[in-house]
């Protein structure tokens, strides 16, 4: 597969996902999320979302063990890293949040509810 239809391929996975999700239709979001996973292994944010379906679907086990993921190779994004620093404290995940939230100091914009998180 080329770059362009790798691209084309990832937006419509992107899309397909964000409108399963919109209708609750959790089965279908995972499997799509998933497909995305197979091809960007490395995308942190799609593997957020499928975290959060398959969370929603029951499956907390599983959802902790992505977010786990995420977590050791979060780019520097502060929205990214407050939305899974959030879900790991959901699945229970306490420390590997704090280590999250430990990484907003080296994001280029922290977001303005950061003093309200810390405080």
């Amino acid at each position: 597969m080329n770059s362009p239809d790798a691209s084309t391929a990832e937006s419509r996975l992107r899309q397909q996902a964000r409108q399963c999700s919109d209708t609750q239709q959790w089965e279908a979001a995972q499997a799509t999320l998933e497909s995305l996973a197979t091809l960007i292994p490395e995308d942190a944010g799609g593997l957020a979302e499928l975290a959060n379906v398959v969370f929603r679907r029951g499956r907390l086990r599983e959802s902790a063990a992505l977010l786990l993921r995420v977590a050791r190779r979060l780019p520097r994004d502060a929205r990214l890293i407050m939305t899974v620093a959030q879900r790991l404290v959901a699945v229970g995940e306490t420390l590997a949040a704090r280590g999250c939230l430990d990484l907003l100091a080296q994001a280029p914009e922290p977001p303005p509810e950061l003093p309200r998180v810390w405080w």
